[in-house]
Formats: structure tokens, C-alpha cells, sequence
């Protein structure tokens, strides 16, 4: 079954700041991002991200526009990231599982400390 992706409550300066510190958010019991295996889709005015959790203190965060035709990717399936224009699948590290989409989506920096996740 696949599910839209829940966004995460973010934090002041989530949205990014001048000083090019990125998009900053918590993440606590509530957050999609509370336990392994959780994904979310962050929307700040630097840009969407997909996050997901791959372990206890690791995240990947990629964009969420999709590369073969620039749609916000927002569901989630079998551990996939799935964009609702074509069907295109992406892993959590960002390949392409399945097209239309054939190049992946672009990585970012997640850096987590005192339950606060960092993009950059």
C-alpha cells in the first residue's frame, strides 16, 4: 500500500538562513523520523527533501523533485520513495528503482545531534 509521506513539525530556521546553515528540524516521538525505517517529506522555502531513517543515529536526506519531470516525489512504498506523476521509484539512497525517471536524485548532507537533524 502506498502512503503519502508525512511531514515532520519543523523547527525555527527550517526553512534555511542566510548563513548557509541548511534546513534544521527535530525529531522527536512524534515524528515520522522517530524509529528506523521512517521517511518524511520536509517542505522549506530552501527546497522539498525526502528524509528517511536508515539507522539509529543515520539519516539520508535527497531532493524531492523528481528527475524525470520535476514533480515532487511524496509517496512511499516498500521501503521506495514514489513520485505520483509517473510512477518513477526511487531507495532511500536515492537510485532509481524504476523509471520512467533514469538519472537518481540528488544526495544531501544530514548530520543528527541532540535529536535535531540537520540538512545541507
Amino acid at each position: 500500500m502506498r502512503r503519502q509521506l508525512d511531514e515532520p513539525r519543523l523547527r525555527a530556521g527550517a526553512s534555511g538562513d542566510q548563513r548557509g546553515r541548511g534546513v534544521t528540524f527535530g525529531v522527536d516521538a512524534a515524528s515520522p523520523l522517530a524509529s528506523v525505517g521512517g521517511a518524511a517529506l520536509v517542505q522549506a522555502s530552501a527546497g522539498n527533501f525526502l528524509v528517511s531513517r536508515t539507522g539509529q543515529d543515520v539519516f539520508a536526506a535527497l531532493t524531492a523533485v523528481c528527475t524525470h519531470e520535476a514533480c515532487t516525489v511524496s509517496g512511499f512504498q516498500n521501503s521506495t520513495y514514489v513520485c505520483p506523476c509517473h510512477g518513477s521509484r526511487y531507495s532511500t539512497s536515492g537510485s532509481v528503482v524504476q523509471g520512467p525517471a533514469t538519472a537518481p536524485l540528488r544526495a544531501f548532507t544530514a548530520r543528527f545531534s541532540n535529536n535535531v537533524l540537520t540538512i545541507s
